[in-house]
């Protein structure tokens, strides 16, 4: 079983601001990259009532994971199987703040 960790061009966009910005955040970014290629439901699941429309119509994504990282910030995927090929595409990379706004959490 292969997995590929893609991005969207959203989530890679922050995480290239990540990598100029905040050394610690990169290397927990990384670290949970490696082992979403190892165990790809490493992530808590997303209630699928929960998940944001914008997830459900701008990237089909059925099932959305979330993995905590280093200062708050979250990191969520969704998770595609393509024959013998599955792909976990990070959705997004969001602060605390910006994470109870999409979920609507207070």
């Amino acid at each position: 079983m292969t997995v590929e960790v893609i991005f969207t061009k959203e989530a890679e966009s922050i995480f290239q601001k990540i990598k100029i910005t905040n050394p610690t955040l990169l290397k927990s970014i990384n670290q949970k990259i490696e082992i979403l290629k190892q165990k790809p439901h490493f992530g808590q699941p997303i209630a699928k009532r929960k998940i944001p429309k914008e997830y459900l119509t701008k990237y089909s994504a059925k099932n959305i994971f979330r993995i905590e990282l280093s200062g708050y910030w979250r990191l969520l995927y969704t998770i595609t199987n393509e024959e013998l090929l599955i792909i976990a595409l990070v959705l997004d990379i969001l602060d605390h703040k910006e994470y109870n706004k999409t979920f609507g959490y207070k």
